[in-house]
C-alpha cells in the first residue's frame, strides 16, 4: 500500500540513522499484519478512502517513532522530535555562522594564538548556550504539558492528531543513466581542451576578457609579477586534473566515486589561492608607469589592492569551511556505512 509506504518514511526521518533500517522492517511487519487482519475482519481488500481511514488512525509518525527511540527523561516522546530537530537545525547554523565569521575575522586581522583560541572558544561557548536554552524550554513544555495538558490544547492536538497529506512522497530509486566510458572519454577531453584554452590566453587575451581586452590595455594599471605565478599554478593543477582523467580512463578508475582524487584536488586547488595571498608587499596590480602616474593613481591603487587583499582572505575562509564540512560528510557516510554494514 503506497499511503503504508509514505507513512513509514515520515516515521523514518524521526529515527536513529543507525536503526532505521531495522526498525522501519519490524514496523512494516507489525503493521502489515494489522492490515491483513482488517481485511479479514472486513473481508475484502481495503478502499482508497478505508486506507486513507486506517492509515489515519495510526499514531502520528513523530509518536510511532518517538516509541522506538531510548527513554526521554526530560522531553517524551511527542515533544522529542521536534526538539531534536530543533536543536539539529539551531546547532547547525549557530556553527557555520559562527566559524564563518570567526574564519573571516582571521584572515582580515593580525594572526595569533590567542585569536584563534577565542575563535574554537566562541564557537563551543555560543553552540552549548544555546542548545542548553532550547533544551530548558522543551522540557519546560513537556512538563507543563504533562501536568496540566488543559491548558496545552495546541501541544495536546499535535500529538494526537495528525494530516495525511504532511505525507513525504515516496522516494524513487534514481533513474539516470550511469557514467560510461564515453562519458569518461568526454570528460577527460573537456578537460584537456581547458588546459589548451589556459594556454592561449597569454597570446590570445580575447579569449578570457572578449571585448573588454582593448579597455584593459588602455587602462594605467598592469598585474603584478604574482599574477603570473598565479596563473602557472592554474595550469598545472589543471593539467594535473587532465593526466588523472586520462589515467581514470586507461584503468577504468572513473567506475569508482574517486573520492580520493576529489580531496587531492581540492587541496591543490589552494595552492593558487596560497600564491596569490603572498603576493609581494600585498600587491595584485601595479602601474604601468609609476614614475608619471603616481601621483594621479596611487591612491586608486591602493583601495583596489586592499580590497583584493580583503577578498582573498574571505575566499580563503569560505575555502577552507567548504572543504572541512565535505571532509566531515565523507567521514560521517563512510562511518555509516560501517556502522550500517555490521548490522
Amino acid at each position: 500500500m503506497e499511503l503504508l509506504d509514505r507513512y513509514l518514511e515520515a516515521v523514518r526521518k524521526y529515527l536513529p540513522w543507525e536503526r532505521q533500517d531495522d526498525i522501519i522492517a519490524e514496523l512494516r511487519a507489525n503493521l502489515e499484519a494489522q492490515l491483513e487482519d482488517k481485511q479479514e475482519e472486513l473481508g475484502h481488500t481495503l478502499t482508497p478512502d478505508e486506507a486513507k481511514a486506517w492509515v489515519g488512525q495510526l499514531p502520528p509518525p513523530a509518536v510511532m517513532a518517538g516509541r522506538y527511540r531510548r527513554q526521554q527523561y526530560l522531553i517524551g516522546p511527542g515533544l522529542f522530535p521536534i526538539y531534536s530537530m530543533v536543536l539539529r537545525i539551531a546547532v547547525f547554523w549557530i556553527v557555520i555562522v559562527m566559524v564563518i565569521v570567526g574564519a573571516i575575522r582571521l584572515f582580515t586581522e593580525p594572526w595569533s594564538a590567542g585569536a584563534v583560541a577565542a575563535a574554537i572558544w566562541n564557537v563551543g561557548f555560543v553552540t552549548v548556550v544555546n542548545a542548553a536554552i532550547i533544551t530548558v524550554i522543551f522540557a519546560a513544555i513537556e512538563y507543563a504539558f504533562l501536568h496540566y495538558p488543559e491548558k496545552f490544547p495546541q501541544i495536546a492536538q499535535h500529538v494526537s492528531k495528525w494530516d495525511l497529506k504532511d505525507l513525504p512522497p515516496i522516494e524513487r530509486a534514481s533513474c539516470g543513466k550511469k557514467k560510461t566510458l564515453a562519458h569518461a572519454i568526454a570528460d577527460a577531453a573537456a578537460h584537456g581542451l581547458l588546459v589548451v584554452w589556459l594556454l592561449l590566453i597569454p597570446q590570445y587575451p580575447f579569449l578570457l576578457l572578449g571585448p573588454g581586452e582593448w579597455a584593459v590595455r588602455a587602462l594605467p594599471y598592469e598585474f603584478a609579477p604574482v599574477i603570473v605565478h598565479f596563473y602557472w599554478a592554474v595550469v598545472a593543477l589543471n593539467a594535473v586534473q587532465f593526466v588523472w582523467k586520462v589515467a581514470d580512463v586507461y584503468t577504468r578508475a572513473w567506475m569508482g566515486e574517486r573520492r580520493v582524487q576529489q580531496v587531492v584536488f581540492k587541496l591543490l586547488g589552494l595552492i593558487p589561492l596560497g600564491i596569490l595571498l603572498m603576493a609581494p608587499d600585498n600587491l595584485w596590480i601595479v602601474l604601468k608607469n609609476p614614475a608619471a602616474d603616481f601621483e594621479k593613481y596611487s591612491a586608486t591603487l591602493a583601495q583596489a589592492n586592499h580590497g583584493i587583499f580583503i577578498a582573498l582572505r574571505v575566499v580563503l575562509a569560505i575555502t577552507v569551511i567548504t572543504f572541512v564540512v565535505e571532509l566531515c560528510k565523507w567521514g560521517f557516510r563512510s562511518y555509516k556505512q560501517r556502522v550500517v554494514s555490521a548490522h
